[in-house]
């Protein structure tokens, strides 16, 4: 039988006709076996015996790509070979002023809020705010802190401009101001409500108007067979009671003759007959 050529070879089949077909075709495949010596790539191509005339070329569970990057997603260029994504970032873009899109060199990429977020997105438009200030809007621009405020602060408002944060001022001798935590409290030298009894200096006096009724400092009373109880609740036993006539009625010398703290004074007259009305004022020493 003819030997085969070295391989790169061409042969007819049967090489030569100097066999029969079925001897020839029986041992072809051993044949091309022993002149063949086929050898695979390591983590590239395995080639496998299989002992019956036949041969397996398979490819590795996995395929190492030498130019590819560790931890990269695989794309084509424009050349239409496989390449690695050197910034995922540039397949997902973000949205100014809204998103950030950052590659994290490990396969991943972390999608957040831009930092400041404008007021136009729903933001402040300030990456820090003033810790305890208070915020003021300023249009579409970010939102403008003021200061601190102190005990009894408070903004203030300003003409075309921003408020300010200020006290409220007092005047002398007129409103106290006291600041607190969080408290402003605004008060008058002394009391002045209808039931106090403040005290004034007044050098001159004119046109002075006093309260009347009950439980008042001036009235009238009526005197009834020369005397009458005046019912007052100021009435103190230190109290100065001034008693005047106001008609004909009272010919009498007029005086307090009895009072009760805190509930009422009497007023005699020396005529037992008198049925006048007499005006009275009541002053409380200091």
């Amino acid at each position: 039988m003819t030997n085969l050529k070295e391989p790169p070879f061409i042969q007819s089949i049967p090489p030569d006709g100097s066999l029969p077909w079925s001897e020839w075709l029986r041992d072809v495949a051993k044949r091309i076996n022993e002149r063949l010596a086929l050898s695979g790539t390591t983590d590239e191509i395995t080639i496998t015996d299989n002992g019956n005339g036949t041969g397996t070329i398979s490819l590795p569970s996995s395929i190492k790509l030498d130019g590819a990057t560790a931890l990269r997603l695989l794309a084509t260029d424009a050349s239409k070979k496989t390449v690695s994504v050197a910034n995922l970032a540039s397949w997902i873009a973000g949205v100014a002023d809204e998103t950030d899109v950052t590659d994290d060199g490990d396969g991943t990429i972390t999608i957040g809020i831009v930092n400041p977020l404008i007021v136009g997105k729903g933001g402040t438009g300030a990456a820090t705010l003033t810790d305890h200030g208070i915020l003021l809007g300023s249009g579409t621009g970010a939102l403008t802190p003021l200061g601190v405020a102190s005990n009894g602060q408070i903004p203030i408002g300003s003409a075309g401009a921003d408020p300010v944060v200020n006290e409220i001022d007092g005047t002398a001798n007129q409103i106290i101001v006291t600041n607190g935590a969080g408290t402003i409290t605004l008060s008058a030298p002394q009391d002045l409500h209808t039931a106090a009894n403040p005290t004034f200096a007044i050098p001159n006096l004119t046109g002075l108007k006093i309260v009347t009724g009950a439980n008042a400092y001036m009235d009238t009373a009526t005197l009834v067979a020369g005397t009458v109880t005046v019912n007052n609740n100021h009435v103190k036993a230190t109290s100065l009671i001034w008693l005047a006539a106001q008609d004909n009625n009272t010919t009498g010398a007029l005086r307090v003759s009895a009072r009760i703290v805190d509930t009422s004074f009497t007023i005699t007259s020396s005529n037992a007959g008198d049925t006048g009305v007499v005006a009275w004022v009541m002053v409380d020493p200091v």
